[in-house]
């Protein structure tokens, strides 16, 4: 939801340790000189409900480093980044394929899930998460049987959306 200065996300109740994770996109305005810049802060708000119940504020910069064509070209991705990305990249996927099947664009539908899977695979090999990350791909791989006239029915779309749910939530506690 759009802020003055900003937007707004509401994570939703957080229980103990439980972690959640945040990705976000930015636009970066050009930079004329080298170096770190600060360019967004995130202000996390909260409630803590325990022996007391209190307000928490944590603000926290966005800085980017510009660097020379050559080092950044050097540079490596943020595996742990990357592999939240694909992975969030997968869950639209499976929406995308089931929208697609819904109105009987079964091709197109089999396309989206198999490039997903074939970028989790991709990613899994330098991922702590590999396990999962194959899991999840062979699920997509599983869902492109139905994708055809004869096998798209509501069982397997349910079927479909049940998946995709039970991956969030195991990766909102934590779970492999």
């Amino acid at each position: 939801m759009a802020v003055p200065g900003g937007v707004q996300v509401s994570l939703g109740d957080a229980y103990a340790d439980e972690r959640r994770r945040v990705l976000f996109q930015l636009h970066v305005p050009r930079l004329q000189a080298l170096g770190a810049r600060r360019v967004a802060e995130v202000v996390l708000r909260y409630v803590s409900v325990g022996e007391q119940i209190a307000s928490h504020e944590v603000t926290i910069p966005v800085t980017v480093n510009l660097v020379s064509a050559d080092e950044a070209a050097a540079a490596e991705a943020d595996h742990e980044v990357t592999e939240e990305v694909v992975v969030l990249l997968s869950a639209r996927a499976q929406e995308q394929a089931r929208s697609l099947a819904d109105g009987g664009e079964f091709e197109s539908a089999k396309k989206v899930l198999g490039d997903a899977a074939s970028e989790l695979r991709q990613v899994a090999p330098k991922s702590s998460q590999a396990a999962e990350l194959l899991a999840q791909a062979e699920m997509l791989e599983e869902n492109l049987r139905w994708m055809s006239d004869e096998r798209y029915a509501a069982a397997s779309r349910k079927q479909m959306l049940f998946q995709r749910r039970s991956s969030q939530q195991r990766r909102k506690k934590g779970e492999p």
